[in-house]
Formats: structure tokens, C-alpha cells, sequence
């Protein structure tokens, strides 16, 4: 859940909130576990918003987390959306993962 969801004084869905969106896939995919995946919204909510918590990257396995991988998700989840990469920014990322891994 994104932290400007919370706010009830956001006015529309914007680019920056899929960037957030993308961290939480590309977490989920790499850990194999559901994002605050226990916890209800309201402790969601106060978890990201007053705490500022992100899901551990310390879930995803070792061998799945390339360091440019692990610096896109924690780019993607900026408390600041200003400060999220453009999706054009995570594909290249993404793209120069998927080079490094092949053989």
C-alpha cells in the first residue's frame, strides 16, 4: 500500500505511485511472500506512513537479489515520490539486470 494513499488530501493516481507499486511487485517476485502479508490496513497504514517501513529486503534470497535490483526497489519505495525513478530509469535498470545474469 502506498503511503500518499493514506493521505487524504491526494488528489489523483500518478506515475510516482506506480513506481512504488513496481518496488512492492519486484519485492514480492524476488521474496516469494505477499507485502505485509499478517498485518490488516490500519497497521499497513501506520507502518508505512508514521514509521516509514518498507518490506525487509533481507527476505529475498541471496542469490536473487543483484545490487542494482535491491537500489530500484529502495528508488521505487522513496518517501518523496519526486524522488522515484521514471519508469523509462527502471527499465534501463532492469535491462542491465538482465544482461549481468545472462551466461
Amino acid at each position: 500500500m502506498l503511503a500518499e494513499c493514506f493521505d487524504a488530501l491526494a488528489e489523483s493516481l500518478t506515475h510516482q505511485m506506480d513506481m512504488y507499486s513496481l518496488g512492492m511487485l519486484l519485492w514480492a517476485m524476488l521474496s516469494g511472500m505477499q507485502p505485509w502479508q499478517g498485518f490488516n490496513m490500519v497497521q499497513i497504514a501506520c507502518r508505512v506512513t508514521l514509521g516509514g517501513e518498507r518490506p525487509p529486503l533481507s527476505a529475498v534470497p541471496p542469490g536473487r537479489r543483484p545490487h542494482k535490483l535491491l537500489r530500484l526497489m529502495q528508488d521505487c519505495w522513496e518517501a518523496d515520490p519526486r524522488r522515484r525513478p521514471a519508469a523509462a530509469e527502471a527499465v534501463k535498470e532492469l535491462m542491465l539486470v538482465q544482461q549481468m545474469a545472462r551466461p
